[in-house]
């Protein structure tokens, strides 16, 4: 999450995202999604290349990429 900048500081922050939650103290934004897949196989019989296909695991995750932005430093922002 990137920080407000200081009172004085003439810079802007753009956020790009799906809503997620609104609350009364923050808003919190999907921006993304993080996927991987990782494959393990069993010691031995892992290695051998015809069978090794019927002793693995695949598994698959996925990830949202959030980002909370506090509502105070956007009502800070607005009285500049």
């Amino acid at each position: 999450m990137e920080l407000p900048p200081q009172s004085g500081d003439s810079s802007s922050l753009e956020y790009a995202g799906t809503i997620k939650q609104l609350t009364k103290d923050e808003i919190v934004l999907v921006t993304g999604i993080r996927e991987g897949r990782n494959e393990y196989y069993t010691p031995v019989l892992g290695q051998i290349p015809y069978i090794k296909k019927y002793f693995k695991h695949v598994a698959i995750g996925r990830e949202e990429v959030m980002v909370r932005i506090p509502i105070a430093s956007i009502a800070t922002f607005e009285r500049l």
